[in-house]
């Protein structure tokens, strides 16, 4: 059996001269810090088919005015109100189906299906969707109006599978009932799994302003968002749903200046905890849970980092601003770093769920930092993702393209040897002494748990990090393999393994760079007891808890070279020292070994013994 360990590693630091190095520690530790990473936090949007995601949303603007049974669509003021084809067009349908019903949901998710990825669909709530693809909207034909069909949940009457294009009325109902007849529920292994509640509601009166003028109230919001949850799950008890896909911090703090907010802000400090509240509170009324999955977008708000700025200033901001989700020292420049430092945004989201509405997952389905074409946006993406795993996302999916070294990044997670071989789903414990310059994620391989996955981050221009690695662990590790990309690569390439001594080892970590190593040793069960031939005398163990060693005692003085091996109780190898003792004694270092029983095995020309012994 192989045990390895795979570390990916980013270094940060800034201002510093061409020859520096930053020393930074870092710290494994195998037996705490065990959770299980989504798989679906590999996720992209809208029409993006990869190699590596594990999750797709179809989802944005267009989606608010989509109509499933003729494929229209309006861009709002994305572009002109422009009511068209382009939904079906950007999927790749031929221009022949453009009206056939739900072919656009169709493709989508055959789409996922052919990759194995969980279908995100969303479903429109505002009110009404286009009814025509005559082009732009004025203000004159304003919802309601003839360019606009009502949508409306529940249809009340028989479904059809082709559904009558000219009542001017689309029902949710009916569309989830064309889906599940087509692929079966989300319990199936052909289902779609997941519905959002509309898309970034707090900006409909800004993006949609033909489709629903009137600024929406956190009134509006909580009653469309409970009807249109309950439809969904009448349909489908299965299905999970999203919302309210809040499009950034002001609509978590009070949906965009709510006319309403005032009702509530004295019971809630802000609206996402409302909402949580409120949609508990109607689940409760309800017999089922309404919300699975609390869903919002996150975009960095310094200037430029998400655009495609690669000057040196926006660059190594790009690659700090990912902090702003979990970590309490960062302070970003902008006027949420200004105003509601800490942000620490993720770990607010869990204990805002915790308090109102336990039991909610949490999904980032809109996000991007940028520079697709920089290793600084390949270096935010690698950190984005270690976040989403590390601290308990269970949906993301990024916005916009996943070119260059935004693929890279993926990959780095997701086939990182060009052999699909993953980074591993189960997370455990891994620190470091410099959140500046440096990040690090470790996981336990999904077919392997002796194999552990370590991702680490070098964001600095100048400075080599001089990196001492540290392993807590049951197993000892001595050889590496390591992968990397860096300002010169575009692509993973495979770099140079070293040697690795008592689970520490050393290793440098270029500027702009991230590695991906994995760490391997080979593994034994442990003999049954024997006695040695005559000639060899036998041994006693004692436990020096005070010098952190076991102290192995001969009976006489052994002139040859003897084998000494510990191992755990399943019979996985941790320590093997090959000596000539220079007396009747000999120390073994187990500092780092967790408390319990072991094995202790000496082996010589003559034969083998192997005891017991406790670690406390």
């Amino acid at each position: 059996m192989k045990i390895c360990i795979q570390l990916i590693v980013l270094n940060v630091l800034f201002i510093s001269s061409l020859q520096a190095q930053i020393s930074v520690n870092y710290h494994i530790n195998t037996t705490q810090g065990i959770e299980q990473i989504s798989p679906y936090v590999y996720g992209v949007n809208m029409m993006t088919a990869t190699d590596f995601s594990t999750a797709r949303r179809m989802g944005g603007n267009r989606l608010t005015g989509f109509n499933w049974e003729n494929n229209a669509s309006n861009a709002g003021a994305d572009y002109y109100h422009s009511s068209d084809n382009y939904i079906p067009w950007i999927l790749g349908v031929p221009s022949s189906n453009y009206a056939v019903p739900g072919i656009s949901l169709t493709t989508f998710h055959n789409t996922s299906l052919s990759q194995d990825d969980y279908t995100l669909l969303t479903l429109p709530m505002a009110g009404y969707a286009a009814r025509d693809k005559n082009g732009t909207v004025p203000v004159s034909e304003t919802a309601p109006s003839s360019r606009w069909v009502e949508v409306i949940n529940r249809k009340g009457s028989a479904f059809v599978l082709l559904p009558d294009t000219t009542d001017n009325v689309l029902y949710i109902d009916e569309l989830l009932y064309f889906i599940i007849n087509a692929y079966g529920t989300a319990n199936t292994s052909t289902g779609v799994k997941g519905y959002i509640l509309d898309n970034e509601p707090a900006l409909w009166v800004y993006t949609h302003p033909r489709l629903h003028s009137d600024t929406l109230t956190v009134a509006e919001l909580m009653s469309k968002s409970i009807d249109l949850a309950a439809t969904v799950k009448e349909m489908d008890s299965y299905a999970e749903v999203f919302g309210p896909d809040l499009y950034g911090f002001s609509a978590i703090l009070n949906l965009q200046n709510a006319p309403d907010w005032s009702n509530y802000s004295g019971t809630y400090n802000r609206f996402i905890e409302a909402y949580l509240d409120l949609m508990r509170q109607a689940s409760d009324s309800a017999g089922y849970r309404l919300l699975d999955v609390l869903d919002i977008h996150w975009y960095p708000a310094p200037t430029g980092i998400h655009s495609g700025d690669t000057s040196q200033t926006v660059s190594e901001a790009r690659m700090q601003v990912p902090r702003t989700l979990w970590d309490s020292t960062y302070v970003e420049d902008s006027w949420i770093g200004q105003y509601f430092s800490p942000v620490v945004l993720l770990h607010y989201l869990h204990n805002a769920i915790d308090q109102y509405y336990p039991g909610t997952k949490l999904s980032i389905t809109e996000y991007n930092y940028g520079a697709s074409n920089h290793i600084s946006g390949g270096i935010a993406q690698v950190e984005a993702l270690g976040v989403f795993g590390k601290y308990g996302v269970y949906f993301a999916s990024k916005w916009g393209t996943t070119e260059a070294y935004i693929t890279t990044a993926f990959n780095m997670y997701r086939n990182y040897d060009g052999n699909s071989n993953t980074f591993g789903s189960t997370k455990v414990m891994a620190t470091m002494n410099d959140t500046l310059n440096t990040s690090i994620y470790v996981t336990v391989d999904d077919s392997d748990p002796t194999c552990l996955h370590i991702i680490v981050l070098n964001k600095n221009y100048n400075s080599t990090i001089n990196g001492n690695f540290q392993i807590t662990s049951n197993y000892q590790y001595n050889a590496a393999d390591v992968w990397y990309f860096d300002r010169y690569n575009t692509s993973i390439h495979n770099g140079t393994g070293f040697s690795i001594a008592n689970n520490r080892f050393d290793f440098n970590l270029s500027p702009l760079s991230v590695y991906h190593i994995v760490l391997t040793n080979e593994t034994y069960v442990v003999e049954e007891e024997e006695e040695m031939d005559s000639g060899v005398n036998d041994f006693t163990v004692y436990y020096n808890s005070l010098m952190k060693e076991v102290n192995v005692n001969f009976h006489e003085v052994i002139n040859s070279d003897i084998s000494i091996s510990i191992y755990d109780i399943s019979g996985k190898k941790l320590k093997e020292l090959n000596i000539i003792p220079s007396g009747t004694t000999v120390n073994v270092d187990v500092e780092y070994f967790m408390s319990g029983m072991y094995f202790l095995q000496v082996q010589t020309v003559d034969g083998i013994i192997s005891k017991k012994f406790l670690l406390f």
